[in-house]
């Protein structure tokens, strides 16, 4: 088997489970990461079957969509539990960091705009 090519941008963003399941596992990957709005990035996802990010190249296939690139890693490399219930578990548990992920990213995103207003109008006001 040749060895994985994981690509996305160059940030941590969804591709970080990614790679953290590579390295927690001593799994060889190739990590290549892209600008987001580079030249490079946007030449690559012009040959791309959805042109989304994270993609795992393997072999000749491409598989995009972070849950389903962990899932494929899970059942490749033996990380996906030992019987139905297991799996299900660890569908749910990742599930679950993914929707507390989202909340911490949506809080996080409205605090920088409230700062950045507060920001302008003591600029503003100063001026």
């Amino acid at each position: 088997m040749a060895v994985p090519q994981l690509y996305y941008f160059n940030l941590r963003g969804f591709g970080e489970y990614i790679r953290l399941l590579f390295l927690d596992n001593g799994i060889q990957f190739e990590d290549i990461r892209f600008d987001y709005e580079g030249k490079e990035w946007q030449e690559f996802k012009k040959g791309m079957l959805l042109g989304q990010l994270p993609c795992l190249k393997v072999d000749r296939q491409e598989i995009v969509q972070t849950g389903a690139i962990m899932r494929h890693l899970g059942r490749v490399h033996g990380l996906n539990g030992s019987n139905e219930q297991e799996a299900t578990f660890l569908d749910m548990f990742f599930e679950g960091v993914r929707d507390v992920r989202w909340k911490y990213v949506r809080s996080s995103r409205s605090w920088m705009s409230i700062t950045f207003w507060m920001q302008k109008s003591w600029t503003d006001f100063q001026l």
